[in-house]
């Protein structure tokens, strides 16, 4: 009995999503300029306008990451999310749960939905439903959030929103993932623009807070305050270092970065073996 080493032919790419004849490798790279071009143009022409919607789109999925542990778990309850135009914003909630879930939760959930839209994008897998559901969770954020402060951020939520719902009905798989990487590409700007947060122990006290409303306690208060600090509350990355004991923290952001490092890695992996094992 005779047995053959050739190599079984390599599978081949859904016709519905790729151009047969390109290299794959070629067609993700087309999409990915054309996404990371169309960020740059905007950001050069309409600077008044693209640079903060990109900051608050970070704000945006950053604040729900702190809020999505709170509406999961049994004994927290959210009271108030608020969205400022300068990318500031916090939510107002009760503390019901774990600490290190709620506070990692936002500081990684930016990174973690920019690497999975990095991955729909560049893969073309489920980009309609991926711009009806980025429709939909803007869309909601911006009625529900974004009206009650200030409507510029009404407006410019549904700048990111409408745009992901025209594109879903468009038949054309290249303008389909050019329109999710926009989205990916925006929001890795606004991690690497979140970088030196990091480094940041208190942040002034927002507004509503210092109008007679309290933010529910996030960590033990210090016995002895200074001046400076008794109008400041503590960052997530020192929320993170006092929930863990450590004085400083360096050690919270060194797991921090190791985790983006992680995703993006996780990412790159994926779009690496989808072009291994399908080539055109």
């Amino acid at each position: 009995m005779a047995y053959s080493i050739e190599p079984k032919q390599p599978s081949r790419l859904p016709p519905d999503r790729w151009v047969r004849g390109v290299p794959t490798p070629l067609q993700m790279l087309l999409a990915l300029a054309l996404a990371a071009g169309a960020v740059y143009l905007a950001e050069v022409f309409w600077t008044d306008i693209a640079t903060p919607a990109r900051s608050l789109l970070y704000t945006v999925i950053h604040e729900n990451g702190h809020a999505i542990p709170e509406v999961l778990s049994q004994d927290g309850e959210v009271l108030e999310i608020f969205f400022n135009m300068d990318g500031s914003g916090y939510v107002l909630s009760t503390g019901g749960s774990d600490t290190m879930l709620r506070v990692g939760l936002g500081l990684m959930l930016p990174v973690l939905v920019a690497a999975l839209l990095t991955v729909l994008g560049l893969l073309r897998f489920g980009l309609a439903i991926t711009l009806g559901l980025i429709f939909i969770v803007l869309f909601w954020q911006a009625v529900f959030f974004g009206r009650e402060h200030d409507m510029r951020v009404f407006w410019t939520i549904c700048y990111w929103a409408l745009p992901a719902l025209i594109v879903a009905f468009c038949p054309w798989p290249l303008l389909r993932s050019t329109a999710v990487l926009i989205y990916a590409v925006a929001l890795t700007l606004g991690v690497i623009d979140a970088l030196p947060y990091l480094h940041v122990e208190y942040v002034d006290r927002p507004a509503p807070f210092t109008a007679g409303m309290e933010p529910a306690p996030q960590a033990a208060p210090s016995s002895i305050q200074s001046p400076e600090r008794a109008y400041k509350i503590p960052s997530d990355i020192r929320e993170l270092a006092d929930y863990w004991g450590a004085e400083e923290i360096a050690q919270p952001r060194r797991y921090i970065h190791a985790l983006m490092i992680a995703c993006a890695l996780l990412a790159a992996a994926a779009i690496i073996s989808f072009n291994l094992r399908y080539r055109s």
